[in-house]
């Protein structure tokens, strides 16, 4: 097979796998860690006996809706999160989660610049991480850290 013929039939099953996936038009076609979608049976459960992982995100008790998460490449240094999910593909997110880059796993910016590599603790060990890697970790800020950061201003 042709460099070019494989290129194109690529193409067409990366196609036909987002138009089957119905994934919202920012998000690739690569795996996660993340369970996503509903499933046809829980549409028509009452929302009071559904478990909250597999409810749809409008029908959530707002105490009980997830925060929105970021990359950890946009963590101020100093502040603490934790691991919500990662995105790449399958060598990347075996790499990451060999690092113990698990979701769940609590992480602490410790170095930041905005450009270059970043270092992290987590587990208790000091990882240092290029800016591309660091994107494809979603991670939810934890309250006490985004406190800690931000000068609040006393009057």
């Amino acid at each position: 097979m042709t460099g070019k013929a494989f290129l194109n039939r690529r193409r067409r099953y990366l196609h036909q796998r987002r138009s089957s996936n119905s994934a919202p038009s920012g998000e690739d076609a690569t795996s996660s860690m993340q369970v996503e979608g509903v499933s046809e049976q829980s549409e028509n459960m009452p929302v009071s006996s559904m478990p909250v992982s597999s409810m749809p995100v409008s029908s959530m008790p707002v105490s009980s809706m997830p925060l929105s998460s970021i990359p950890l490449s946009s963590m101020l240094t100093g502040q603490i999160g934790t691991i919500q999910d990662l995105r790449g593909g399958r060598g990347l997110v075996g790499r990451l989660a060999s690092l113990g880059f698990t979701p769940g796993a609590y992480v602490e910016m410790l170095q930041n610049f905005r450009h270059g590599p970043l270092i992290v603790e987590i587990r208790d060990v000091r990882i240092a991480l290029g800016r591309g890697e660091a994107r494809k970790i979603r991670v939810t800020l934890n309250a006490e850290s985004e406190r800690a950061v931000k000068p609040t201003s006393e009057e």
